[in-house]
């Protein structure tokens, strides 16, 4: 394989605790089909439970497997700026896509940054006041540290471009 190896940050997704972004990311690696794996190798970087609610996904990708739950965002935090920017490096990943819409604070490789929404600015009610906290640092600095950014759809775009202006 000689074409782009591309690694996919799934380390915060909670099986059944992330809503609607778990099933967006996983219908986007479910089409990811055989024309384009000829010229895209995937890697995706999970935590121990991903294997387990999504086997068809962990037996067409291959797996580097966390040794978190991913409950515990705090450990979640750690293991991304350590684990996960130790095993891209060593792997030779080329682009690391984040499609739960922060990136470690610890990274060298190009990013790719998915953003589903603001909800911690549009409903801040929804959030606590430390991930609210965490969120107004950790967003900027993302979309700062991003070579690319997507979001789903034009207002999230909007969205992104009036509040962190990028």
């Amino acid at each position: 394989m000689s074409g782009l190896h591309v690694g996919v940050n799934l380390l915060w997704l909670v099986p059944g605790g992330v809503g609607g972004s778990e099933e967006y990311v996983c219908r986007l690696l479910e089409g990811f089909d055989d024309t384009a794996q000829r010229e895209i190798e995937l890697t995706l970087f999970v935590n121990r439970r991903f294997w387990g609610a999504h086997p068809a996904l962990a037996n067409a990708h291959r797996l580097e497997v966390a040794a978190i739950s991913g409950r515990s965002r705090s450990a979640r935090v750690i293991a991304e700026s350590t684990w996960l920017h130790t095993r891209t490096n060593t792997l030779g990943v080329d682009l690391v896509h984040h499609p739960g819409g922060t990136v470690p604070v610890r990274t060298r490789t190009p990013i790719l940054l998915s953003l589903h929404d603001l909800q911690y600015l549009e409903h801040p009610e929804f959030f606590s006041s430390v991930k609210r906290s965490y969120l107004r640092t950790a967003m900027p600095r993302s979309t700062a540290q991003a070579a690319y950014i997507t979001a789903p759809t034009e207002f999230v775009r909007g969205t992104v471009v009036d509040h962190l202006g990028v």
